[in-house]
């Protein structure tokens, strides 16, 4: 049975840039984990939980939410002078 990976500082948040968690000590062995996204490239992001929502604008939360988390981890490593456009500016 696989060990568990080791818990993550928790100053990274949900989303962080690879480049923060060296700075911290993470190792790149850890940011491969199973327990990580890769949304983009230089990023990770932990695993979301599921919520089971029933309610009539359930589909437009968990639209609202997917692209939200997408910004918070692009923004980890968006240049200076970059903003969003299109579906993302209009849901932020």
């Amino acid at each position: 049975m696989p060990r568990p990976p080791e818990p993550l500082p928790p100053t990274l948040g949900d989303a962080f840039s690879c480049s923060a968690a060296s700075a911290l000590g993470v190792s790149a062995k850890r940011l491969r984990a199973s327990d990580l996204e890769t949304p983009f490239r230089g990023v990770r992001r932990r695993h979301a939980e599921d919520v089971v929502d029933t309610e009539p604008l359930a589909d437009d939360r968990r639209a609202r939410r997917r692209v939200l988390t997408g910004a918070e981890a692009y923004a980890r490593i968006m240049s200076d002078g970059a903003f969003f456009c299109g579906r993302t500016a209009a849901v932020l």
